[in-house]
């Protein structure tokens, strides 16, 4: 069989979330199976971040590096990609990052990806970004594209936005293993750890004001909160000009570095208001550390009771009582250590692929040998 990857988002100096898991999905899928794999991507610049593939899997590009810029790209991934598509003769066409090629026709069938329904809101991203989503999404369901998405909570949000979107493929992500011989994070103060975007859905204004309530409770107490992630230009800003005590802001780091703030820290803080599937979650969890996290459904689907203590993130006070929580708690219970346990064996990522090869299977007609 031989499947297109539109890899428009996939080649990222900085990449994300979905980023991360559009590249694991290719690379264990290519693991799996003796398919081939042409992964396409705007320019020959974007083939110098990608990780290594395996052998079955090609990557292709037009020569001329003029597609640099995020209009450019989607210029590209709407106008340009669908001929090469076509010209290709694919079985299949792979869109792992939320975005497909709708506007003129594709002849291969397509899976899309979404990873979860935070751009319908425009408070957390630009308005042309949430505009421009909604109606690529319409079009791919137009197109006969197959949704997919990482949770059912996703596919229940997408499902209450877009009353005619045919039926949503449920996928879990992976989880990644921690490298060995990490070496941990160590500056000269104890921290906690909030790992996740710029975007205003993570709530990381609210985190900060909580963090100050309870530093003002605890004022002897010299634990940091260090702030790891990037932001892009489709986030709508956060702001966060108070002057912060005892809160150090790393910025984007690599997946190396992402290991070692998580082998250092004394535990993860995410009160998100929306996830897809919580990714920094389950990246603790395979470290051992604790987790608070906020009391929202898709939490509860995917971690359960390996979540450490559940918060609301609309109330400043019950998040600092959190933290509080955290940092006074012992070992994990016996209860806990034995759903982390399961979490950990049941998002495995040859899984996941075992599930994309099925999908596949089953949109080219081919049966499962």
């Amino acid at each position: 069989m031989k499947i297109a990857v539109n890899g428009k988002s996939l080649a990222s100096v900085n990449p994300g979330g979905a980023v991360r898991v559009g590249l694991n999905i290719v690379h264990y899928l290519a693991t799996l199976v003796d398919w081939h794999f042409d992964v396409w991507l705007p320019d020959s610049h974007s083939a110098d971040v990608l990780p290594r593939m395996p052998d079955n899997v090609r990557i292709c590009f037009q020569r001329e590096d003029r597609h640099r810029t995020a209009f450019a790209r989607l210029w590209w991934e709407q106008w340009h990609l669908p001929r090469l598509l076509n010209a290709g003769a694919y079985d299949l066409v792979l869109n792992l990052t939320n975005s497909s090629s709708v506007l003129r026709r594709v002849r291969a069938p397509q899976i899309l990806l979404v990873h979860d329904s935070s751009f319908l809101d425009a408070e957390w991203f630009t308005r042309a970004f949430s505009v421009y989503l909604s109606l690529l999404i319409r079009l791919a369901n137009w197109r006969r594209c197959q949704i997919v998405t990482v949770s059912q909570t996703s596919a229940t949000q997408l499902k209450q936005a877009f009353s005619s979107l045919d039926q949503i493929v449920v996928i879990p992500n992976g989880l990644d293993k921690p490298p060995e011989n990490i070496t941990p994070y160590q500056p000269a103060y104890p921290y906690l750890l909030f790992l996740g975007s710029r975007n205003p859905r993570k709530n990381l204004k609210g985190m900060l004001e909580a963090f100050r309530h309870y530093c003002q409770n605890h004022p002897d107490d010299p634990h940091y909160l260090v702030i790891v992630g990037g932001d892009k230009e489709i986030f709508r800003e956060v702001d966060t000009s108070q002057d912060e005590k005892q809160v150090e802001w790393l910025g984007y780091v690599d997946d190396k570095q992402k290991w070692s703030v998580l082998a250092g820290a004394r535990g993860l803080i995410l009160p998100s208001f929306l996830e897809g599937f919580g990714l920094p979650v389950g990246e603790a969890l395979s470290m051992g550390k604790p987790v608070v996290a906020s009391d929202i459904p898709v939490f509860h689907e995917i971690y359960g009771e390996s979540i450490d203590i559940y918060v609301d993130p609309h109330d400043i006070r019950d998040m600092a009582q959190g933290i509080e929580q955290l940092l006074q708690s012992g070992p994990h219970s016996p209860a806990v250590a034995a759903s982390r346990a399961e979490i950990l064996s049941r998002y495995d990522w040859t899984a996941v692929a075992a599930e994309y090869r099925d999908l596949c299977l089953t949109m080219t007609g081919r049966k499962q040998s």
